[in-house]
């Protein structure tokens, strides 16, 4: 949608700012962003969004010389006493912590992240294997680490949500306008 956008107004400008979910939609709240990318379990109370028709599964991201690149699939007792790096968002460890059965505190986490690139150079580093989506590691680390997806299966929706009852930029406005038109569900937070 942002490239039909860009190819049809040629002299519009994005202003791209990454973060973690719930930074992201503090600075959605506060007014410094109109739109947000939102990948995760959500019910974003305050605000409208499309769910977009792609969906991120959950995994490990372990190290290439761990025990576990051997597994197909990561069952909730492969979790037990084994280093963890966790996101250090609330709303993901109690999503976790479902699947997993039992309460998140039970899990041996050494380390949070915010964002994933420092947490791929841990699990690198051998320090622990990361709790994250597919399709995050940096390229430059392919070789050296592996992903592998939790059974039974965890997914998380895409979503791109802007405050509710807010007044939108005309960029954006004609952003979520080109994602309707592809074919999403609106939700009214």
């Amino acid at each position: 949608a942002a490239a039909q956008l860009a190819r049809d107004n040629p002299r519009l400008r994005f202003s791209i700012s990454s973060g973690n979910g719930e930074d992201v939609l503090m600075h959605l709240r506060e007014g410094v962003h109109d739109l947000a990318l939102l990948v995760g379990p959500g019910r974003y109370e305050g605000f409208d969004y499309l769910t977009l028709p792609y969906m991120h599964r959950w995994g490990l991201l372990v190290s290439s010389d761990s025990p576990l690149t051997a597994k197909k699939h990561i069952v909730p007792s492969d979790t037990k006493g084994i280093p963890l790096i966790s996101s250090r968002q609330g709303m993901v460890r109690e999503f976790i912590a479902g699947w997993l059965g039992f309460p998140y505190s039970r899990l041996n986490v050494v380390a949070t992240y915010n964002l994933f690139y420092n947490a791929a150079m841990f699990v690198e580093a051998g320090i622990g294997a990361a709790i994250c989506i597919d399709g995050v590691v940096p390229h430059e680390f392919a070789s050296r680490v592996a992903f592998r997806p939790f059974s039974p299966a965890l997914t998380s929706d895409v979503y791109l949500a802007w405050r509710k009852n807010a007044a939108l930029s005309p960029a954006a406005a004609a952003l979520v306008e080109t994602v309707r038109a592809a074919g999403t569900r609106q939700t009214l937070g």
